[in-house]
């Protein structure tokens, strides 16, 4: 069932910001960070524990040059669902990003990630990954 309401005045920029300090710090390799601001259902999807989700993806430093690129893909509840564990979110505030990092090989579209961002039952703002 999807949740009724719409999103308040300024949750898309505290999305946009929250996406933010989990990118810098994923990017920065600030593990403990990062992984803070994960939603429990994605920190169980990305091993559970800092470690684990260190080892998923061991340099983004070096990697990415510390870079992406964050685009906003709106409020949209019913593609939340279809795209991955959104345990615990308050779809009815969420909006989706999408992450792209750089490919240095250039020879393919790097690496990316979709992300849900949405205050949780207790109205922590947390980051789902979706993909």
């Amino acid at each position: 069932m999807l949740p009724s309401g719409t999103p308040r005045p300024g949750d898309a920029d505290i999305a946009t910001a929250t996406a933010t300090r989990f990118l810098q710090a994923f990017v920065g390799e600030q593990w403990a960070t990062a992984f803070g601001l994960l939603a429990p259902a994605s920190q169980l999807v990305w091993g559970g524990s800092v470690s684990a989700f260190r080892a998923n993806w061991p340099n983004p430093a070096r990697d990415t040059g510390g870079t992406y690129t964050l685009s906003s893909l709106g409020h949209d509840p019913e593609e939340a669902l279809m795209l991955g564990e959104t345990a615990g979110a308050d779809l009815a505030r969420g909006f989706l990003f999408n992450v792209a990092f750089p490919n240095p090989s250039h020879e393919v579209p790097g690496p990316y990630m979709m992300l849900l961002v949405a205050p949780d039952e207790g109205g922590a703002w947390l980051v789902w990954r979706l993909r």
